[in-house]
């Protein structure tokens, strides 16, 4: 399967094809599917069940992804190494190993996040078991913003090595229960979530933890984006990267050693949902359009339809504020369109 990890500088990678709720009832290694039948020829759709001589468990894909990294881990321990660990926890399906079915108290949801909480401290217990942890940064993070719903392929077509608890009927709607039977606010009182340009749709945790480098318990407001790792990296590295690299990334480092620095790591944000709706920050404020950018060879226009809003006041954008600060909305479309234009923003 290529151009996969192993093409882009991983020297080793284990993983789901797609997702948690891919259909494929085995996982990739390297370049290839496991588990694969004799004479069974790698082909652009999921083999079936009895073309693999076993397969992946539902129930299991958090603690076989975790178990293959700490084994990684302390194969690595004499020497420098980076491990990205991409768990499929919270996203659909929503099946907690049996363990931790019902510990918590918004139901379904809730255990799945306690065995995500659960499988990142067995990572950090390794550290600190082999003496790694003070010379390791380990960082925490979420691609997007929680699911307001649950997904229409919820519970569909699961295989569990445990049933109890009623998991797999469960699963099917264990995203809307948390939140309307349980009370749960997936994003806080941040509007939207997945999928969407508010600020429920991008605003997400970033834990990092490196002892006796990173101060514990301090907290920074500067806006950061997951692009921002491979400057920081480098700049952690003490590593200059070429002008040409990573256009959109821009080096936090110094606010992770609590260094003091003028302004803010980034200008501005450009945050862009899966269908290609624009927003952007400047600080605390932000602009968030309601339709598509246009393109016509390779120069943007921008949808007239588009609102301003102050977050540090307003961070659930509830009031359009373009009106009673017009020069700034106009500033900030000017600046959006530039950076477009120019096709990066470092």
């Amino acid at each position: 399967m290529k151009p996969g990890p192993n093409d882009i500088g991983f020297d080793y990678h284990l993983g789901l094809v797609t997702n948690h709720n891919d259909n494929f009832k085995t996982y990739v290694e390297n370049q290839r599917l496991l588990w694969l039948k004799p004479g069974v020829t790698e082909i652009p759709r999921a083999p079936t069940k009895s073309e693999l001589t076993r397969i992946r468990y539902d129930d299991e894909v958090c603690s076989t992804l975790t178990a293959k990294a700490i084994e990684f881990i302390k194969q690595k321990r004499d020497n420098p190494f980076f491990l990205y660990l991409a768990h499929v926890a919270t996203h659909t399906h929503i099946t907690p190993n049996a363990k931790f079915r019902g510990t918590s108290k918004i139901g379904q949801l809730g255990d799945y996040l306690n065995e995500l909480d659960f499988q990142v401290g067995e990572v950090m217990a390794v550290l600190d078991e082999l003496g790694l942890a003070n010379n390791t940064i380990l960082l925490f993070s979420s691609d997007n913003g929680g699911a307001l719903k649950d997904h229409s392929s919820a519970g569909r077509n699961l295989d569990l090595r445990d049933e109890s608890g009623d998991v797999a009927k469960r699963s099917i709607t264990a995203k809307t229960d948390a939140r309307s039977k349980f009370g749960h606010r997936t994003n806080g009182d941040l509007q939207g979530g997945k999928g969407s340009n508010y600020e429920g749709g991008f605003r997400v945790p970033l834990i990092v933890r490196w002892p006796q480098k990173i101060a514990p318990a301090t907290t920074s407001n500067q806006i950061i984006t997951l692009a921002d790792m491979f400057a920081t990296s480098a700049g952690l590295l003490d590593v200059q990267l070429p002008s040409s690299a990573a256009g959109d990334s821009f080096d936090f480092s110094p606010v992770l050693l609590g260094k003091k620095i003028d302004g803010a790591v980034r200008a501005g944000a450009i945050l862009q949902t899966g269908s290609g709706v624009l927003a952007y920050r400047e600080g605390d404020w932000k602009l968030r359009f309601e339709d598509v950018t246009k393109w016509n060879d390779d120069k943007p226009t921008l949808p007239k339809a588009c609102k301003l809003y102050h977050l540090s006041t307003d961070p659930a954008e509830a009031s359009d504020v373009a009106a009673q600060y017009p020069e700034k909305f106009k500033k900030m479309r000017k600046r959006l369109l530039e950076l477009l234009e120019k096709g990066r923003s470092r």
